[in-house]
C-alpha cells in the first residue's frame, strides 16, 4: 500500500475533489458554478492521494472578499479500509 499525500488542489485541479466518493456524496451540486464562485479557493481545498486515488478530502469556505476560510465547509475523512487517520 503506498504512502498517503495530503495537499491542497490548484484552481485547475477541482475535479479531483469530485472523484471522491459514491455519487450522492461527491458534491453534485458544487459542480453547477465553478468553486470560486461558491467561496472556495485553491489552497483551501484538500485531498488525501494514495497513488492516484483520492481516498479523503476536505475544503475550507469563506464570504467573498475574505482573505481567509471562515470555516471547514467539507469533510469526508474516508471510509472502511480507507479512512484516514
Amino acid at each position: 500500500m503506498s504512502d498517503l499525500l495530503f495537499r491542497p488542489l490548484q484552481a485547475d485541479e477541482f475535479h479531483l475533489f469530485h472523484r471522491y466518493g459514491p455519487p450522492s456524496a461527491s458534491g453534485v451540486g458544487l459542480r453547477a458554478r465553478p468553486f470560486e464562485e461558491l467561496g472556495y479557493r485553491s489552497g483551501w481545498v484538500w485531498v488525501a492521494l494514495r497513488g492516484d486515488e483520492v481516498v479523503a478530502r476536505a475544503c475550507f469556505w469563506a464570504p467573498a472578499g475574505s482573505d481567509r476560510p471562515a470555516f471547514l465547509d467539507w469533510f469526508d475523512p474516508g471510509h472502511g479500509a480507507d479512512r484516514v487517520e
